[in-house]
């Protein structure tokens, strides 16, 4: 069967990459504006990765391996119930800001290097 020894040649050759790929400690990542890919150094992307972190101070990095998005949706419904309960808010306002668990999601931050740029910012 062509196509299955195929499939196992590409196999092969995608597990060969992945263990040069850790060997010289490179991350894989894919350009922000097409869908190729690029080779990076694992240490210097993650430098760009906290100076970006730093200099936006928008995000925190959640080392305790822990998730705290179901801690913040309890205190967010807590304070919606309070301020419903109060009439600081009316019915209506407080189901246009109940969460929607269906679409629920904890910011994160992903990074695609804008290659076409002369200094490869993040």
């Amino acid at each position: 069967n062509k196509i299955a020894r195929h499939a196992r040649y590409l196999s092969r050759m995608i597990k060969s990459m992945q263990r040069q790929l850790r060997k010289a400690n490179i991350t894989v990542g894919q350009t922000d504006k097409s869908k190729l890919f690029f080779f990076i150094d694992a240490q210097e992307y993650e430098e760009k990765i906290k100076n970006y972190m730093n200099k936006t101070n928008a995000y925190q990095e959640i080392t305790s391996g822990i998730c705290p998005l179901a801690d913040n949706l309890h205190l967010v419904i807590l304070l919606l119930d309070h301020l419903l309960e109060r009439k600081d808010i009316t019915n209506e306002q407080y189901k246009k800001m109940y969460p929607n668990l269906k679409t629920l999601e904890l910011a994160h931050i992903y990074f695609n290097l804008k290659v076409h740029k002369p200094d490869i910012s993040v």
